[in-house]
């Protein structure tokens, strides 16, 4: 940015330093050198001389905590799960706008902060994050994306009748992802048939599909051996306790 002033040799110039909007003053500069002054600065130009003022651009920041939220697993038809608080901060050195699309699966309500969505700089503000009621079974590893940026001009403050100059250029928004986790599961049932050898185990209930169970106690019968559990009364395919994943309500014989 340059900045052209007329006096008298020998005069002082007193420069206040004007920057445009985002960006902050760091030095003038003198034919090509930059000049170890304090701003304003006082100079006594004794010819023509032209001062730069050299100036950085200001960045946007914000900071989610914490960076995710883990909701657990529920079977289908459950109590919608207690909301956690998520808190924004804004740690750039500009006020922004705060803006979320949102997240299809989940509810977000303000608790503190400021409801117009600007956040100065150093403030925060916190919402309240929970899954929807009433979700079918499947897994909801959603984002919440979390934007930052310049706050719109007062339209009152617009100029009118004037050329308006060319925008600087503009530091890029501060976006924060925070990853959500919530699991909706179908209830089942795993029961045990020892096929009259022995004392079966007793059932396991509310088995969240797509998981895997432990292996119980085996059964003891005089005069037998026990071999393991099957998917079938004909005892055909071992279940595997390690590996194999409960997809529905079931008998293991």
């Amino acid at each position: 940015m340059l900045f052209r002033s007329h006096s008298n040799p020998g005069d002082a110039i007193v420069l206040e330093p004007v920057c445009p909007d985002y960006y902050a003053f760091t030095s003038w500069v003198l034919d090509g050198q930059e000049m170890d002054m304090e701003h304003p600065i006082e100079v006594s130009p004794t010819g023509d001389m032209t001062l730069e003022l050299s100036a950085r651009m200001l960045s946007f920041g914000l900071q989610a905590d914490p960076a995710s939220l883990e909701f657990g697993s529920a079977a289908v038809g459950y109590t919608q799960p207690e909301g956690q608080e998520l808190t924004f901060t804004n740690n750039g050195e500009m006020p922004m706008m705060i803006e979320t699309d949102g997240v299809e699966n989940y509810e977000a309500t303000l608790l503190d902060g400021p409801e117009d969505g600007v956040l100065e700089v150093g403030e925060s503000m916190t919402i309240l994050v929970k899954p929807k009621a009433d979700l079918p079974a499947g897994v909801y590893d959603d984002t919440l994306v979390m934007v930052g940026d310049r706050v719109p001009p007062d339209p009152m403050m617009a100029r009118s009748g004037e050329d308006e100059p060319a925008e600087p250029a503009m530091p890029d928004p501060a976006v924060v992802n925070v990853d959500l986790h919530f699991t909706v599961y179908e209830p089942c049932t795993v029961t045990f048939d020892a096929n009259g050898h022995g004392t079966a185990p007793a059932a396991l209930e509310n088995v969240p599909s797509g998981t895997a169970i432990a292996a119980p106690t085996a059964p003891e019968a005089e005069g037998w051996t026990f071999l393991g559990w099957y998917r079938e009364a004909s005892c055909e395919n071992a279940w595997n306790f390690d590996t194999d994943l409960v997809e529905g309500s079931m008998t293991c014989s």
